[in-house]
């Protein structure tokens, strides 16, 4: 009898380790939401994604406005890796008072670059369900390669590069992947007095000769002389030229199109006079 005691005692102890583990490794899995719950606005929706055996975050904020003016998928730099919150802080608070949805891909620079585009593909997937017409990727960095991979396979989206490195990869393919801009709308945004990496310069330097090269009509080039002072302020101000860019180079430009073809349709219909 007191080994059947002892027995059912020490099965109940480990049923309870075990139960005690299992909810700990639920309170784990579950931690790096709970911490970016915690650290977010409460406009700020945590999104968790699982494709196959990969679980992903992503950050929703939408739209503030009555007329939406669209969705944007948000690609910081994998550089960035902890601090992707952080440089996409400004943007995220900005753009929805223009009428932007947003969605924000977490980064890291322990992703390979096929898993960067299949976690790209999934989250501009679930922005295209939210049935928005006009679509925008902007990508920081290094997150330039995803998004050209994704504007080649996609043509109705926007594209806005901010800092973009480019791969090392040799020139005939990065000329392939700029022929593919000639139907896009394409911010090209640079921070010339003080970037982050010598590359940033000269790659800009680079996607600005092809455009003019391959004559891409859509394709604008845009400088950022701001002095850097700290890193909220660089954002802030990135942010709001963003915002200003995208009012300007797609949704005025697209306006301005779409009432063109209007007009021409017009003549077109018009009998000649007598």
């Amino acid at each position: 009898m007191y080994r059947s005691v002892f027995t059912g005692v020490l099965l109940g102890f480990v049923i309870l380790l075990s139960a005690t583990q299992a909810a700990t490794e639920i309170v784990g899995a579950d931690s790096l939401e709970q911490q970016l719950t915690r650290q977010l606005s409460v406009d700020t929706e945590v999104i968790s994604i699982e494709t196959g055996d990969d679980k992903f975050y992503a950050l929703q904020n939408q739209a503030y406005t009555p007329e939406p003016a669209g969705g944007i998928l948000i690609l910081t730099d994998p550089r960035a890796d902890a601090d992707w919150i952080a440089q996409s802080e400004h943007i995220r608070r900005i753009l929805p008072e223009q009428g932007w949805t947003l969605l924000t891909l977490e980064a890291t620079n322990k992703e390979s670059e096929e898993q960067r585009l299949t976690r790209s593909s999934t989250m501009l997937d679930e922005i295209k369900r939210l049935k928005i017409d006009r679509l925008v990727i902007i990508a920081y960095g290094e997150a330039a390669s995803t998004a050209l991979s994704l504007v080649a396979e996609n043509n109705d989206l926007r594209l806005v590069l901010i800092d973009a490195i480019l791969p090392r990869v040799p020139r005939a393919e990065i000329n392939a992947q700029m022929e593919k801009l000639k139907e896009v709308s394409v911010i090209d945004m640079t921070h010339q007095l003080q970037p982050a990496d010598p590359r940033v310069v000269e790659d800009a330097k680079l996607r600005e000769h092809l455009a003019q090269q391959l004559a891409l009509p859509k394709y604008v080039s845009r400088t950022l002389n701001a002095p850097f002072t700290d890193w909220n302020a660089f954002q802030l101000t990135y942010a709001k030229k963003i915002a200003g860019a995208l009012k300007t180079h797609v949704i005025d430009a697209e306006a301005e199109e779409e009432a063109l073809k209007a007009q021409r349709q017009t003549l077109k219909n018009t009998p000649p006079s007598k």
